[in-house]
């Protein structure tokens, strides 16, 4: 038999869920021995505590704890820019998953001790830890992770079913890339200061506080972190044996929950994700390097935070060595177009370029591509020439790529859908002494001190290739082939400056990868 058993989150915590089992124990023993169950009386309802936390709420005592908090959070940086598989959704839809990872005995007997001899508890150590992780994963020094809190202050609750728990903001700051036994202590000292202002319900704080909402984002915490005991989930039912069933609701509250649970024996760490945020091999991740940093920290609490190592042992191989094995044999002295022109002798009749319905042969594109070229050289263009290249995508942009290549010239690509700033701005910045267009693209070209050279009205065919285009190209691999420019994230484009050896190298890497 299966007993599922559904509270709303809004009437129940974890401290409830072991009073709720004690208490049903007991009264099926007593049902089935048929006799009256001897369940402690009460001193108070909920409802009683419930009217006592209204009455606080509006008393002067309240203030003393507000302005604390008001003190402790002035100027926080309420948003963790967390390093993420998927773009972060407007809404949150709260669909989440579990990762469990255990830790190994000895890395456990490792920080218990270190915790005794920095006069720490264990949770806070761990706290510490996870904060480094989330300082390395973000770079972000202001680091607040939300801690819950029992919330039971007073004796008369311990009793009662119902939610109590409460959401502390627990502020750390990074910036001087302190050892990490001395982050601990400031752990330790911000943790018993926000525990002594607990009392404070973190939805009246956020009011107070009014911290600026953004869409997908919740409001100043967006990661947690608790430790739990060991807790007796056992069921102690006459004539039965019942044992707890782990499920996973499928939700996540946050961006990221941190749980250790103490075992008798060990402890584990459960890292409940949002599903709409991350993949389950980065959670997964994410814990071997946890553990990695906790192995660490025991090894030397020393270290400053920035230099304790993060990554396993198998990802920093990979990381290091595997993803490095970039070295491949390419020909010296060669050009992208030279590559080209070698393959047109080898495939002449087989199909290189096909555009919609437009469809050449090696042999029909390196020879328009060729006469191209001797147009350009008549030009002007030479080693090195920056050729401005304004077309649509399609065969007149290929030939004409491969011409300037032929040509001795370097490309400047200039997409069609470049806003006008932006086009202005590379023709002036790259010196481009020949725009290469079509007439249909002419009323969109800015104005240019080039020479301007309209590819599709140019004849498909001459009386013979220019005898200068026979004459091998003075180019060497360290030549320029192109010019590309960046986004403009900083609010500039840069120019960057492709020679024929980076191409030619990227070229012969890519086909041992695709």
């Amino acid at each position: 038999h299966v007993l599922t058993l559904v509270i709303h989150h809004i009437a129940s915590d974890l401290w409830a869920w072991v009073v709720l089992l004690r208490e049903f124990g007991a009264l099926y023993a007593g049902f089935t021995a048929g006799k009256p169950a001897a369940l402690r009386a009460l001193a108070i309802q909920y409802a009683d505590y419930a009217v006592w936390e209204r009455s606080w709420l509006g008393s002067p005592a309240i203030e003393k704890q507000l302005a604390y908090w008001k003190q402790k959070l002035a100027g926080a940086s309420t948003l963790l820019d967390l390093p993420t598989d998927h773009p972060r959704p407007a809404a949150m839809s709260f669909r989440g998953a579990l990762v469990r990872h255990s830790l190994p005995a000895a890395v456990v007997d490792a920080l218990k001790q270190l915790s005794r001899r920095e006069d720490a508890t264990l949770f806070m150590t761990l706290l510490a830890a996870f904060k480094v992780l989330i300082f390395r994963l973000t770079q972000q020094s202001d680091v607040i992770v939300g801690v819950p809190t029992a919330g039971r202050t007073h004796p008369q609750t311990e009793g009662l079913i119902g939610l109590f728990v409460n959401t502390l903001a627990v502020r750390n700051d990074l910036s001087d890339d302190p050892a990490f036994h001395l982050l601990l202590h400031d752990v330790k000292t911000a943790t018993v200061e926000a525990l002594s202002h607990q009392d404070l319900p973190f939805d009246k704080l956020i009011e107070e506080l009014r911290p600026a909402r953004t869409p997908g984002y919740l409001p100043l915490v967006q990661v947690m972190f608790t430790l739990q005991a060991a807790v007796n989930h056992d069921v102690h039912l006459p004539g039965l044996s019942a044992t707890p069933l782990d499920v996973d609701p499928g939700t996540a509250r946050f961006d990221l929950t941190l749980v250790a649970e103490q075992k008798t024996d060990r402890l584990d760490l459960v890292l409940e994700y949002s599903t709409d945020l991350f993949e389950p091999a980065t959670v997964r991740r994410m814990l071997g390097q946890f553990q990695t940093l906790l192995e660490g920290i025991v090894a030397d609490s020393r270290q400053r935070i920035s230099q304790l190592p993060i990554l396993p042992a198998a990802e920093r191989h990979q990381l290091l060595v595997e993803w490095n094995r970039t070295h491949v044999d390419f020909p010296i002295d060669s050009g992208l177009h030279q590559l080209f022109e070698a393959q047109a002798a080898l495939y002449p009749q087989r199909e290189a370029l096909v555009a919609g319905s437009r469809r050449l042969t090696y042999r029909e594109l390196n020879e328009r591509a060729d006469r191209l070229a001797c147009h350009l050289r008549k030009l002007g263009v030479a080693r090195e020439t920056r050729v401005a290249v304004f077309l649509t995508r399609d065969v007149e942009m290929v030939i004409t790529l491969l011409a300037i290549l032929k040509a001795g010239g370097a490309y400047v690509a200039m997409d069609p859908a470049y806003p006008l700033e932006r086009l202005a701005f590379i023709l002036q910045d790259s010196c481009a002494a020949i725009v290469a267009t079509q007439r249909s693209l002419l009323p969109a070209l800015p104005p240019s001190s080039g020479k301007i050279v309209v590819v599709d009205e140019l004849p498909a065919s001459s009386r013979d290739v220019d005898s200068m285009l026979r004459v091998p190209t003075a180019a060497n691999d360290r030549d320029l082939a192109y010019v590309i420019y960046t986004s403009g994230s900083t609010g500039r484009p840069k120019g960057v400056a492709i020679e024929h050896r980076n191409a030619v190298a990227f070229v012969r890497w890519a086909e041992t990868v695709f």
